[in-house]
């Protein structure tokens, strides 16, 4: 996914990335990821 970041101007170009493991009935897993030096880049002013 790709937004316009407005208040500095950036493209944030998000990589996001999931694990999902069940077992009848029930959620045995979840694990989640996002590039945080991306964000960090694309919120960061100057």
């Amino acid at each position: 996914m790709e937004a316009l970041v407005t208040d500095t101007g950036k493209t944030y170009r998000q990589t996001y990335a999931g694990l999902l493991i069940a077992e009848p009935g029930r959620i045995k897993l979840l694990r989640e990821a996002l590039d945080t030096a991306e964000a960090a880049r694309a919120f960061s002013k100057g």
